[in-house]
């Protein structure tokens, strides 16, 4: 079970990384949107909770179902200051990027919570039988 908990450690740090990674885009825009803030305190969370508390899962799954839709991280117009190095262009692909890559670690790492539960159940049924 060790192993599992040093993968998700590292799956969390990853995933938090790439949010942080969203939250400074949003901020190089010339109008941070509300979504910064909000995704700032789903961070707080992710990073506090325990890997296998509800907490945890539900902090995953509110920024998953955030990412795409109506008012979602994907639909936010994100304009770069003049300061910016980047282009409008390259801060859309950057945008995309990162949905992507947030949603995908966040599907790995509920998959391995998932798959940890379900080896410890059959771990369980062993001792038992046994």
């Amino acid at each position: 079970m060790k192993i599992f908990k040093k993968k998700l450690l590292k799956m969390r740090e990853e995933l938090l990384k790439y949010l942080n990674e969203a939250i400074e885009l949003l901020e190089c825009s010339k109008h941070i949107d509300p979504y910064a803030f909000w995704l700032k305190k789903k961070i707080e969370m992710i990073k506090d909770s325990e890997l296998d508390s509800k907490e945890f899962k539900k902090a995953l799954k509110e920024v998953s179902e955030s990412l795409v839709g109506m008012g979602s991280f994907d639909d936010i117009p994100i304009y770069p200051r003049e300061d910016s190095k980047l282009s409008e262009k390259e801060v859309r692909k950057k945008q995309s990027e990162l949905r992507t890559k947030i949603w995908e670690t966040i599907e790995n790492i509920l998959n391995e919570l998932k798959l940890e539960k379900r080896q410890r159940r059959l771990k369980k049924r062993i001792d038992k039988a046994n």
